[in-house]
């Protein structure tokens, strides 16, 4: 995680790899049937996809 320094700022930077940790207790709450219900047009969103990027 960064430190807010000279700019304040209400957001926090995370590393990809401390939110994967942070992740590692929380379980997915979507099966890989209901995230090909909710796949965009052209986008191939898959279940190891939501793990490291939208749980954390």
């Amino acid at each position: 995680m960064s430190k807010q320094g000279a700019n304040p700022t209400p957001f926090v930077e995370i590393s990809r790899a401390d939110w994967a940790e942070l992740g590692n207790a929380t379980e997915l709450p979507l099966s890989e049937a209901e995230i090909s219900q909710i796949r965009g047009l052209g986008d191939f969103l898959d279940i190891k996809e939501v793990r490291e990027v939208y749980l954390p």
